[in-house]
């Protein structure tokens, strides 16, 4: 793996990490994905390549998506 996609993972990893943080905590600890997505777009609206942007923001959201439905069933297992 390439160290620019490394990085990516890794960076993917900890945005959805703080989301489930700021869900878990009401808002207390962590930062919504969905702030952060904004920013990076705000950030990006002068960048020329629309598709990287978008990988990018898609390879974020399938990270958080995954994340979630691993504490979903995490969550599950606990009632039981």
């Amino acid at each position: 793996m390439d160290m620019e996609l490394m990085l990516a993972h890794m960076v993917a990893k900890q945005k959805a990490e703080d989301h489930l943080d700021f869900i878990k905590t009401n808002g207390e600890k962590g930062r919504s994905a969905m702030a952060d997505m904004v920013e990076f777009e705000e950030l990006e609206k002068s960048e020329t390549n629309r598709y990287l942007t978008l990988k990018t923001e898609y390879f974020i959201l399938c990270t958080l998506v995954q994340a979630m439905q691993e504490e979903l069933r995490r969550m599950v297992e606990e009632k039981s």
